[in-house]
């Protein structure tokens, strides 16, 4: 895992809204096409899940071999679209939850390294309030919060480790 972002190789705040806008562009154009079921319209369906891919790609072949085994109120020509757009939708979907994926991790990431920081900010500040009565009184609100998210004044953590201190750049 890549532990820490090399901040010199972010995104531009140009290429972050060019970025956001493309995903924008992309909703908009889909959002003509697609459907949003419910959770009750979801109940119940029966969908070409793992273990019946297979089957279905194996009818769609037999209803082109032998059409004339069809009843005629069979679209054939329907099925044959169906599993088309199947195919190009679930694209769609796997590019889509590849980004999801990333974004999801690149926030992770940062969010770790963001709260590594915190504690390290925060234990210099425990170390100087001593010292500096305004210092004190400022952090009377981080100690607010930390005393509901489980950091003491002291700075031990009580659901996870604490965080290393970076090296000194030398």
């Amino acid at each position: 895992m890549k532990k820490h972002l090399d901040l010199a190789q972010t995104l531009t705040a140009a290429q972050m809204s060019d970025l956001l806008d493309s995903l924008q562009k992309s909703h908009t154009l889909m959002k003509k096409f697609t459907v949003n079921l419910s959770d009750n319209e979801r109940t119940g369906l029966r969908t070409v899940a793992e273990g019946r891919e297979g089957y279905v790609r194996d009818l769609e072949r037999m209803v082109r071999e032998f059409p004339q085994e069809l009843s005629e109120s069979f679209n054939a020509a329907e099925f044959t679209t169906l599993l088309a757009e199947f195919d190009r939708w679930r694209e769609v979907m796997l590019r889509a939850e590849e980004i999801a994926e990333l974004s999801s991790d690149t926030v992770l990431a940062l969010g770790a390294a963001l709260m590594e920081k915190s504690d390290w900010a925060n234990d210099s500040f425990q170390q100087g309030r001593k010292y500096n009565a305004a210092l004190d009184r400022a952090l009377e609100h981080i100690d607010r919060f930390n005393s509901r998210f489980g950091k003491s004044k002291e700075g031990n953590e009580t659901d996870t480790p604490p965080a290393p201190f970076p090296e000194a750049a030398g």
